[in-house]
């Protein structure tokens, strides 16, 4: 049995039942199993849930079914900020009480007033929701200089074993909200100082803070939260510029992994922006490390529906070379899609008071994560659509197939399995989902 959802911008989610005789030009050929996928999801943020947050009763929970229900894009995976993100409302740290190294003040009731809320609403509607955490700076007193924007973890061991205990209290402080973190990476593109809570974070350093510091606290605990390397956006920027030459693949990923008494701490490597670049090398020399795509690119605030093209593109880099998880960065953003700091940048859903635009990429990620289930896996291809095609056989068999065609113009995609073909007229400028059972 065949199905075909299709969007397009003027018509989406709508069943395409064009089908054809015979094998066509363009074809994509599944050829075998690669890596088992474990989910998609996208990140909690402030902002998001202050927009959610003042619309209707009614509004806001018709967005959050669309986001965490089976019905919608049924996301399982979701990133949680320790501390504030650029899409925080403002600035904090779970610890701001200056030169507080035993950790009296730590808190997170900022949390239970924004993340938390927002975390389990999608908890109810995804019980069994997975979390990965970062965060976008430590606290200021820990660093050098002593700002939000920018600078250094300083490298004493009071510093590094208090920040280490900082993990701890904060993995601690969630699990006890019914929220487990099963996944934490020291700190969000630790290559990049900017306006809004960055923090440099050099590759032999964080293998180093790893592997001296929150390993052995975690080990000694009995804390099983994973620890990754990450996330990493390196070595060039997404624009391609030749940026964080520190944070290249040899002096991040391949540093860490080298080091044999890190290695044993470290679970995977996290990448996003400009980490498409490092995650070809990564999975040629290191094939038995698990892989996750963190964060998605985020565009400039038009949702267009060209930009989701590119983002497909990501899409394919980051699953062709082994990724398990993908994650969206804002879910939910106000009409503008401004940040704190003022960066402008796209979201899956616009929401302003009660009014509601699902985004070109609420699509693309919904033919995605509403029915490539976890424990999927992805099937490796051949032929002339598979640069615009990827394939995944969920645990029951069933075949998923997301294509898309950019082009101006129909044409006929031929999917062939074990020696079955099936042609399907592949409508222009659409998303596409093939279901084969």
């Amino acid at each position: 049995m065949i199905k075909v959802i299709q969007s397009t911008q003027e018509n989406k989610w709508i069943e395409n039942t064009n089908m054809k005789d015979g094998a066509s030009y363009y074809r994509f050929d599944i050829t075998g199993e690669k890596q088992t996928v474990n989910g998609f999801g996208g990140a909690f943020n402030e902002i998001g849930w202050d927009a959610l947050h003042n619309a209707s009763e009614s509004i806001r929970e018709e967005i959050l079914d669309a986001l965490f229900s089976e019905e919608g894009t049924a996301f399982t995976v979701g990133r949680i900020p320790i501390g504030a993100s650029d899409f925080a409302l403002s600035w904090y740290s779970l610890c701001d009480e200056p030169e507080d190294y035993e950790l009296t003040s730590f808190s997170i009731e900022r949390d239970k007033n924004c993340l938390i809320p927002y975390i389990k609403e999608a908890q109810k509607r995804q019980p069994d929701m997975w979390f990965h955490a970062s965060p976008w700076s430590p606290p200021v007193w820990m660093k050098t200089p002593q700002r939000y924007n920018g600078g250094t973890i300083n490298k004493d061991s009071r510093t590094l074993e208090s920040y280490a205990n900082y993990f701890k209290k904060f993995v601690e402080a969630y699990d006890e909200e019914g929220i487990h973190v099963s996944r934490l990476f020291p700190q969000n593109e630790p290559s990049f100082e900017m306006n809004y809570p960055t923090s440099i974070f050099y590759g032999k350093d964080m293998a180093g803070f790893i592997k001296n510091y929150l390993g052995p606290l975690f080990e000694a605990k009995g804390i099983d939260t994973e620890l990754w390397m990450g996330t990493c956006c390196s070595p060039y920027d997404a624009y391609g510029n030749r940026e964080g030459v520190e944070h290249s693949y040899d002096n991040f990923a391949n540093i860490a992994l080298l080091d044999k008494e890190a290695r044993k701490y470290i679970k995977g490597i996290g990448y996003q922006w400009g980490g498409k670049h490092s995650i070809a090398r990564t999975r040629a020399s290191w094939p038995d490390i698990e892989l996750m795509q963190t964060e998605n690119e985020c565009g400039y605030g038009d949702n267009s529906w060209e930009y989701a093209d590119y983002i497909f593109d990501q899409m394919w880099t980051y699953f062709t070379y082994g990724v398990t998880s993908y994650t969206y960065w804002n879910m939910i953003l106000k009409e503008g899609g401004y940040s704190t700091w003022g960066w402008k940048q796209n979201a899956m859903i616009t929401l302003e008071g009660d009014q509601v635009t699902y985004n070109p990429e609420f699509y693309l990620m919904k033919h995605f994560s509403h029915f490539i289930k976890s424990g999927a896996k992805h099937l490796s291809s051949q032929g002339t659509w598979s640069g615009n095609a990827l394939a995944f056989r969920n645990p029951d068999g069933q075949t998923v197939i997301v294509a898309v065609n950019a082009l101006d113009m129909e044409r006929p995609m031929t999917v062939s399995e074990n020696g079955n073909d099936v042609t399907i007229q592949i409508q222009p400028k659409t998303f596409n989902t093939i279901l084969i059972s």
